[in-house]
């Protein structure tokens, strides 16, 4: 009987699980009345609103995921995933299917998702057994990739360096000047430092109370988003600190206050003052945008799958469009064929293969949670965790794992991560 076995034996309802289950249950009731009383009066959709004759159902279905979480025994980790899963997938994919015409197959394709990583983490661990660096090298050896990655940077980038950046007042000026003066090198390498590499040196210095090295990767970082102009580095400083405390089920009530919290303060200044600020930045961009880019990804790539020649089979494969996908899709949802839409997972294994391509990404990403859940890694690298999920919301399968570093996070997680759990929690 393996670890994961045993934990599902002696399993029983905490109740730090039982608060949390009340606050996903809000957070689901205020995403609706956000969704419903500002997003949808205030801003256009490419196709007309409606309502669902399938209400009961679709929120019946949402609440049924909320017991899951708190009765279904999973390991900690696996918690805090399937949490993030449930509000920033499943619950928008519901409200956006309650109010738009949209193919079943697409909540289908979430709730899948969900049951597979379940699946993954908790009956089929995947471990590689190969020898771990040293506990007292691994910091100084991270360090050093770091310090040497970043200096094509510093010489291609600091002649344009933009301190308006961090008003975030000349964002999209950095980022025609970043296009303008990028080569290979710095469009890989970036999100593998930013999203990867020194994210981890940050918190690896603070568990070893390194400090200046703590402060070189708050610099290094802050670097990074002046030269990029990418809002979602400059967050990621302090999402990846934020995460750093508590252990897995603390991190998801964090969380959970914090969205609760958050959307309760756009909805009162709302109703007080007319201000739509925050529901436009956070709640329509981060949760809804990306639903319903699934729904103008299904409706216009059914029957028409790419079969990845828009992407790494673009040599042997015939692409039919005259621009990339995420630009057609734009051009649908934002009237604007220079806006890139790019989407998640879902999206991508549908317009390349169709709910085949769907399952072939599903499985392929469960398997990445299985191994990371089974490599014991301290819970203060949550952060990077979390950055690593949440791209896979807003992009492609290959391009999360290339391009935004997931093959990299595995890589690191086996020889610089594995068994941090038993040496710093």
């Amino acid at each position: 009987m393996n670890a994961v076995t045993q934990h599902v034996y002696k399993y029983k309802v905490s109740a730090i699980k039982l608060k949390n289950s009340f606050l996903s249950l809000g957070i689901l009731i205020l995403l609706e009345v956000v969704f419903s009383q500002i997003i949808l009066p205030n801003f256009s959709f490419p196709q007309d609103v409606k309502t669902s004759i399938n209400f009961f159902f679709l929120y019946a279905l949402g609440v049924g995921f909320i017991l899951f979480i708190l009765l279904v025994p999973t390991s900690d980790f696996t918690y805090a995933i399937l949490n993030c899963m449930l509000i920033l997938l499943l619950f928008p994919a519901i409200i956006v299917s309650n109010h738009m015409e949209s193919d079943w197959r697409i909540l289908f394709s979430h709730s899948l998702y969900f049951l597979s990583v379940y699946f993954f983490c908790t009956f089929i661990p995947i471990r590689i057994r190969m020898p771990n660096i040293l506990e007292g090298q691994r910091l100084t050896i991270l360090f050093i990739i770091a310090a040497l990655a970043i200096i094509p940077f510093v010489i291609i980038f600091a002649p344009h360096i933009n301190f308006n950046n961090f008003l975030l007042i000349d964002i999209y000026s950095t980022r025609e000047i970043e296009e303008t003066v990028s080569n290979t090198y710095t469009r890989y390498v970036y999100s593998w430092l930013a999203k990867i590499i020194i994210p981890v040196v940050l918190i690896y210095s603070l568990i070893k109370k390194d400090y200046l090295k703590s402060w070189m990767a708050v610099a290094a970082l802050l670097f990074l988003f002046l030269a990029g102009g990418h809002k979602g580095v400059f967050l990621g400083v302090f999402v990846v600190i934020a995460f750093r405390k508590g252990d897995y089920k603390q991190k998801v009530k964090f969380l959970l206050l914090g969205m609760v919290g958050l959307t309760l303060l756009s909805l009162l200044l709302f109703y007080t003052i007319g201000d739509f600020s925050i529901p436009n930045i956070i709640h329509r961009r981060v949760f809804f945008i990306p639903a319903i880019l699934d729904v103008e990804y299904f409706n216009y790539f059914q029957g028409k799958p790419l079969f990845w020649g828009h992407s790494f089979l673009g040599s042997i494969v015939h692409y039919p469009y005259s621009m990339p996908p995420q630009n057609i899709i734009g051009e649908i949802v934002f009237q604007s064929k220079d806006v890139f839409a790019n989407n998640g997972i879902i999206s991508d294994g549908f317009i390349n293969l169709g709910m085949a391509g769907v399952v072939l990404n599903v499985l392929i990403i469960s398997i990445c949670f299985s191994f990371l859940s089974s490599l014991r890694m301290s819970t203060q690298f949550f952060g990077v965790i979390f950055l690593f999920f949440y791209s896979l919301v807003s992009s492609y399968l290959p391009v999360v794992l290339i391009t935004h570093g997931g093959l990299l996070l595995l890589f690191i997680g086996q020889f610089f991560l594995k068994d941090t759990s038993l040496q710093n929690d």
